[in-house]
């Protein structure tokens, strides 16, 4: 009799990114500061203070990626301002099954640290990993930031594609990372190109297609999926109106005009779909990609 796999764990997760040691801190952050620094945000809600008082069970500081402990060189620009990465790690106790307080948590980290983070976000029920790239205000005010692009990957749960994070994981080992030039830019954006290839292989298999993770070879395009991603989701949600008038509409002129837009709807998906194809490689082994 075989022993069952264990299950991924924080500990396990943040093992599978082999950060250097020297970055490890380990260090418990109290909620009743986590409370503190939420309502310095302006943008932070009664609804926001709740969730983090009834939903927050622990907060790690796991570590700090900094030139002195990761070789990686501050990245500095008048859009970025990459000093140092923080690894952190929370475990919340979900009262329900509904995603939407572990989304608003996740949010509501990337958007009160002032480093990019990778955040390790922990419930009864699943475990994920997210990236948020980070950039200046408009107005330029010193350590104030907004969030660019959030993307999360669960690896455990009702919504972890097994197979796709079983590939992912070994991509994101830090000492793996293709890195054009030695800066926290360059490594936070190769975690967050990892992120855009699991995006589309999820769309992918969504439609019966290849579920393989794409291979990137330039930023161009990385932008080119986030922007097919984009689009797929607004034609999604436009496929759903246009169903729902199709169901309901009596008159037949308005049926024809509704089935040619479906239509031509679905013939755009189909070339997004098969842009996001175009930089998959299939092993010749047939193996799993990365």
């Amino acid at each position: 009799m075989t022993n069952p796999r264990p299950a991924l764990s924080v500990e396990s997760l943040y093992a599978t990114l082999q950060l250097p040691s020297e970055a490890r801190l380990d260090q418990r952050v109290p909620k009743k500061l986590f409370l503190e620094q939420l309502a310095a945000q302006p943008s932070a809600t009664a609804p926001d203070k709740k969730l983090v008082r009834e939903n927050l069970e622990e907060f790690r500081w796991l570590a700090t990626l900094k030139p002195t402990s990761s070789g990686l060189a501050a990245s500095i620009n008048d859009t970025y301002e990459y000093l140092e990465i923080a690894v952190l790690s929370v475990q919340m106790r979900n009262q329900t099954r509904s995603e939407r307080p572990s989304i608003r948590m996740t949010q509501l980290i990337h958007r009160m640290v002032p480093y990019p983070v990778l955040l390790l976000l922990q419930t009864p029920e699943t475990l994920s990993l997210s990236l948020a790239h980070k950039r200046r205000t408009l107005t330029g005010e010193a350590g104030k930031f907004v969030l660019e692009e959030l993307r999360s990957v669960p690896f455990t749960g009702p919504h972890a594609d097994l197979h796709l994070s079983k590939i992912l994981l070994p991509s994101l080992v830090l000492s793996g990372l293709s890195l054009p030039n030695r800066s926290m830019w360059a490594a936070y954006s190769s975690w967050m190109a990892r992120f855009v290839a699991y995006d589309s292989a999820r769309w992918l298999g969504r439609f019966q297609r290849a579920a393989v993770l794409p291979a990137f070879s330039s930023d161009a395009q990385v932008d080119q999926h986030r922007e097919a991603q984009r689009e797929l989701t607004r034609l999604q949600r436009e496929e759903t109106l246009l169903r729902r008038r199709l169901k309901g509409e009596k008159q037949l002129s308005r049926k024809v005009e509704w089935n040619t837009a479906l239509k031509q709807l679905l013939q755009r998906r189909t070339g997004l779909l098969d842009v996001l194809e175009s930089n998959i490689i299939i092993p010749a082994d047939g193996g799993d990609l990365l």
